[in-house]
């Protein structure tokens, strides 16, 4: 019996026309291209440079959700590179006339935000030379910086000085972060450092002001206004670099900024003070002496006379005083509050001791106009 066709629909008969049988040659079949199996010894690498390369972009994309810690090389290697030097200096400002800048600064927003205060510095050092060094340090910076602005700008000046001290990209010394970029061709980045301030005498009364200010803020007084603020500069000035930070507060002539994203967070701000306060020169007029401090705070009522106009410090980009400029109001340490705790059990709002360590410092109010 012949065999069934299993595909009789398929099947043609020998006579069929349509049907061409398939002749191979051997030796065409030899010549063939192998077929390619994968076999495990090629697999398991394929799916193991697979696996890498996956788990590389995912994790890429989860260190963006998290937040960084600042001993990580790529923290310190980032923020170094971002880093803006001698802010005042004149290639980095926009050409504009004070008026210009007073109205771009104006019309450029701050961040919608909430503004985190920074936590308290604590000045942690066993030499009395630290403390001084740095006391007189910080002192100068907030004199020359701000002498002209109220006791709540001196204090944001103050506020950014620390700021720095525990950032990754700055010196972790108040001195060192007051005379960073003094021995670098880029400039100071505080400009009283380079611009000759530092050899006018200063006036008794504000020095004063400025020692308090600043003693306060190494005891752990905090600005909350500024948040983690590192930048400032005059309403009268415009900066490149201010569009590529965030803009925080505005206290009196200046504008406060910090960095983008978690470079201007708290978590960046973890950096420990390093002590041993570098013994640098003080190209200085005297400073006051302690008579002299005590005198004019003897022949001062109430919070101290503001420097005069002739006195006060100009700096690099900004304009001059002049005698028409108006007197500046301060509020001194006593009159300060202290954010205010959750409401408790009770219903009553509790204020915080003022202890060095809880001492947060919102804007002082601002002084009505003199009748």
């Amino acid at each position: 019996m012949a065999p069934t066709d299993p595909n009789p629909r398929q099947s043609r008969e020998p006579n069929d026309p349509d049907h061409v049988p398939l002749l191979l040659d051997p030796y065409t079949i030899s010549t063939l291209p192998p077929v390619r199996r994968f076999h495990a010894g090629v697999l398991i690498p394929v799916m193991l440079a697979v696996i890498l390369i996956v788990g590389s972009i995912t994790a890429a994309i989860l260190s963006l959700r998290q937040t960084p810690e600042t001993d990580t090389a790529w923290t310190r290697t980032a923020v170094r590179a971002a880093r803006i030097e001698a802010p005042f200096a004149p290639r980095t400002l926009r050409p504009l006339s004070p008026e210009q800048a007073v109205a771009w600064n104006a019309a450029t927003p701050t961040v919608k935000t909430m503004v985190d205060p920074a936590s308290a510095f604590l000045l942690r050092t066993s030499k009395l030379t630290d403390y001084q060094r740095s006391l007189q340090c910080l002192t100068m910076a907030v004199y020359y910086e701000a002498g002209s602005e109220s006791d709540d700008g001196e204090r944001g000046v103050a506020q950014v000085i620390l700021n720095r001290v525990r950032h990754p990209a700055y010196p972790k010394t108040v001195c060192g972060v007051v005379y960073d970029g003094s021995q670098r061709r880029t400039g100071c980045q505080f400009t009283f450092i380079c611009d000759g301030a530092l050899t006018r005498t200063p006036n008794p009364a504000g020095w004063q002001r400025a020692s308090r200010i600043a003693t306060a803020a190494l005891g752990g007084a905090v600005f909350a206004p500024v948040g983690w603020a590192t930048h400032y500069h005059a309403n009268y000035v415009v900066p490149y670099w201010a569009a590529t930070l965030d803009k925080v507060a505005v206290i009196g002539a200046h504008i406060f900024y910090r960095w983008l994203g978690p470079a201007g967070r708290a978590v960046a701000f973890r950096a420990k003070y390093a002590g041993n306060e570098p013994d640098l020169p003080l190209p200085m007029g005297e400073a006051p002496t302690d008579a002299a401090v005590a005198a004019a705070s003897t022949a001062v009522a109430g919070p101290p006379t503001p420097i005069s106009t002739t006195e006060r410090p100009v700096l690099t980009g900004s304009r001059a005083a002049t005698t028409n400029d108006p007197s500046v109001p301060t509020v001194g340490l006593n009159d300060r509050r202290v954010l205010q705790r959750a409401w408790e059990p009770g219903g009553s709002a509790v204020t915080l001791p003022a202890l060095p360590e809880r001492r947060v410092l919102p804007a002082s109010p601002t002084p009505g106009p003199a009748n």
